[in-house]
């Protein structure tokens, strides 16, 4: 089955790629005639401020200044592309990767994880108190205490549980190694996975449109998880500015202005069409 999405990311992956060698290449040369025309100068030697050849001097080490300039610039921006292209499909799960929801179940699962470890630290902790063992350093934990706080919390004796055990708080309304913003917002990114690994099974369930609609002289596509809409021709200023306004981009690889499938899309883009066409724009 055709992965479109590792072609767009091999795509991407490759254009970044392409932009870093043209910029090495430029830097290369750049440097190259820079360098040959320093050494038609010989090293150390004067302008020679009264002489008619001074001019000439300050414009032939200007040039020499702005070729190694340009060197250099032309060499930041391959180190960038190279960046770019390196980071291409690192930044998150994509809801046009075809295992977005597999993906998505392994985030939460793994968040959960960390919550749950957060929370047995936190009873370790307030076990230790207790039990007047907190104040010690982690190598001076007796043995038999950090084994009976593992057993009731669940965690395996090691640096973690140790840590946990003699954590200090900084302040008074601490009450644990993770109390307050730490759990909250672990607990907010797994509130925000599961909505929206909610809202992806649903609308995989629904029905997606598979032939185009038209309205007007506009053709409505869905293609890779994303809105095309596909107009005859060059819409007008006022039709483009419409557009951007809802969020839709001129895409040329597709000769179609271009948004991502969401039900916010849909909405937004049945409202400029429907808008378009009462106001005799398409």
């Amino acid at each position: 089955m055709r992965n479109k999405h590792g072609e767009e990311i091999q795509r991407r992956r490759e254009y970044y790629l392409a932009k870093a060698e043209h910029h090495e290449a430029e830097s290369d040369r750049a440097y190259l005639e820079g360098r040959r025309l320093a050494e038609q100068v010989p090293l150390g030697q004067p302008i020679l401020v009264d002489h008619h050849s001074a001019p000439r001097m300050r414009a032939h080490q200007a040039r020499v200044q702005r070729l190694a300039d340009k060197a250099l610039e032309h060499q930041r921006k391959a180190e960038y592309y190279r960046q770019k292209a390196a980071a291409v499909g690192t930044g998150g799960i994509s809801s046009a990767d075809p295992d977005t929801v597999q993906k998505l179940k392994d985030k939460i699962a793994a968040l959960e994880r960390d919550r749950e470890h957060m929370k047995a630290a936190n009873k370790a902790w307030k076990m230790a108190v207790r039990m007047g063992v907190n104040d010690l350093p982690p190598d001076e934990v007796p043995e038999e205490a950090a084994r009976e706080i593992a057993e009731k919390v669940g965690l395996p004796v090691g640096v973690f549980l140790l840590n946990a055990i003699t954590w200090k708080p900084k302040y008074s309304w601490e009450k644990g190694p993770y109390s307050g913003w730490p759990l909250k917002n672990l607990g907010a990114n797994i509130r925000r996975y599961q909505k929206r690994l909610a809202d992806l099974e649903r609308r995989q369930k629904e029905e997606a449109p598979t032939e185009p609609a038209r309205i007007g002289e506009v053709e409505v596509k869905y293609d890779d998880g994303r809105i095309l809409l596909v107009f005859p021709d060059k819409p007008s200023a006022e039709v483009r500015a419409r557009l951007k306004k809802a969020a839709f981009r001129w895409a040329p690889s597709r000769s179609a202005w271009v948004r991502k499938d969401t039900d916010n899309a849909r909405h937004a883009a049945q409202v400029l069409l429907r808008g378009l066409s009462d106001d005799g724009l398409i």
